[in-house]
């Protein structure tokens, strides 16, 4: 059972079944960054079944995982600086946003400031008091996708939308263009996704990853266009 989101302990269930602790980890706390959660895991602040372990390590029912996030210092905190992006609503305890492509989300290697936390911690300084390195933060865009994003400005509604996205509560739809027509006009995607092999930024269908969870991706195709040649 969770004491905080600084010091937690939680019990590995079935569905989790050889699932690597860094990638165990960053679906839990989406407010810390993936290179944070690395020098956790190497400085032994976050141990499996009370042993240090490496981040490649698989979890399995019943391991117990705990955490001790109190070594982030202030200075590891993200700075408030002015970034451009569309409010679409905003209340006492949430902020609706439309990103724009080209945002990066949080501060992450290779995009230390001007990120989208950044500037929320800009307009609302109140957010700067929320824990991780990502205050307010329940869900993450790729830099280069735009579209909505649900922002917490409180503890209480931050822990219940990431809850929220992680029991699968929350319905995402995307919109994509292709370079060429499906040949079915509807489908369903459920494979497993890992590391690229070669480009490591980026993600892909891979046969030896692990399947994570048994969620697919439903798509359906809205329209089709032909390039004329002049």
């Amino acid at each position: 059972m969770s004491i905080s989101r600084t010091h937690s302990l939680h019990r590995i269930h079935s569905r989790e079944n050889g699932m690597r602790l860094d990638h165990y980890l960053a679906l839990h706390f989406p407010e810390h960054s993936r290179s944070s959660l690395g020098k956790y895991i190497l400085s032994a602040h976050i141990l499996v079944n009370d042993r240090a372990v490496k981040a490649g390590c698989r979890l399995h029912p019943g391991d117990v995982v705990q955490v001790d996030f109190s070594l982030l210092t202030e200075e590891n905190q993200p700075q408030a600086q002015p970034v451009d992006f569309e409010v679409l609503h905003e209340d006492p305890s949430l902020v609706v946003i439309n990103k724009p492509p080209g945002l990066v989300v949080h501060p992450a290697a290779g995009h230390a400031d001007q990120t989208l936390v950044n500037g929320l911690l800009y307009r609302y300084a109140d957010m700067a008091a929320l824990e991780g390195g990502r205050p307010g933060i329940v869900h993450r865009l790729d830099k280069d996708t735009s579209g909505i994003m649900l922002v917490a400005r409180t503890e209480k509604v931050q822990a219940m939308l990431s809850a929220a996205f992680k029991e699968r509560k929350v319905r995402k739809t995307y919109h994509a263009l292709l370079l060429r027509s499906p040949a079915d006009g509807s489908g369903r995607i459920v494979a497993p996704v890992g590391r690229h092999p070669v480009h490591r930024k980026k993600m892909a269908v891979r046969p030896d990853a692990v399947m994570r969870q048994q969620f697919g991706t439903s798509w359906k195709a809205f329209t089709t266009a032909s390039a004329l040649q002049r």
